[in-house]
């Protein structure tokens, strides 16, 4: 039997998890918004994992819902950068070569793509009166957002809640999403290859000034220090639909 009337549910990667943080049960931003709400928690969340686990873990939680006793269930999604795990087990049933085709060289529209996939495979397990779903990023810039709905939406990314300025819009920036993105060329004609690479180039570039940001004196290896997160789960907090 739950122990409360509501249940909070974080999905997302290693800023979820609470890497490197050095009280993590405590200080996690998840812990910290489930006290404020007086909700139980569950933190669905893994160290290096992407948007496609994010959504399959949303997908996997949402046949649970109609046996759970609760009035009220919040499902928060912080999304990661693209690239994470593409061309893997996790979007096989994605035809990228057929897709490829129709876009002319313009490579970003795959970010905005794969992020509207994972985000309608979420809206679609979460049909349910007694879910409030919100969506957000973590140290990345949202694209692909346009079928989220404004309630269902965490406007700022959340870098920027903790003060950093956008310089540039970057959807990837560690390797773990560049080196995915490096197989695109098997998708593609190779009148395109040379615009990819100066793609690349620049989606390189801006990585290295977001990764900047990240090794700053409010990261711990890349990862937000104690602060950080209780920035997140107040700025979340007043998204939420919820008696504060």
């Amino acid at each position: 039997m739950p122990k409360t009337k509501e249940l909070l549910v974080t999905v997302g990667d290693s800023w979820t998890y609470g890497a490197d943080l050095p009280d993590r049960p405590t200080q996690v931003f998840g812990k910290l918004l489930s006290d404020q709400l007086g909700s139980d928690w569950i933190n669905l969340a893994e160290n290096a994992m992407g948007n496609f686990w994010i959504a399959e873990q949303v997908e996997q939680f949402a046949k649970t819902i109609p046996s759970l006793a609760y009035d009220k269930i919040y499902v928060v999604c912080t999304f990661t950068e693209l690239g994470r795990w593409f061309n893997s087990e996790m979007d096989r049933d994605i035809d990228y070569i057929s897709w490829f085709k129709d876009i002319n060289g313009e490579f970003n529209k795959i970010f905005a793509m794969l992020n509207d996939y994972c985000i309608e495979r979420i809206q679609t397990a979460l049909d349910y009166p007694q879910v409030e779903l919100k969506i957000g990023t973590n140290f990345v810039d949202a694209i692909g957002f346009g079928q989220v709905k404004t309630q269902e939406l965490l406007p700022m990314p959340w870098y920027q809640v903790m003060g950093f300025k956008e310089q540039n819009q970057v959807y990837v920036c560690t390797p773990a999403g560049v080196e995915g993105l490096t197989t695109i060329p098997d998708f593609i004609n190779r009148e395109y290859h040379s615009a990819f690479k100066e793609w690349m180039i620049t989606i390189l570039d801006h990585a290295t000034n977001r990764i900047d940001v990240l090794k700053s004196y409010k990261f711990n290896s890349m990862h937000p220090l104690a602060q950080g997160h209780r920035q997140w789960a107040k700025y979340i907090l007043s998204n939420l639909n919820a008696k504060k």
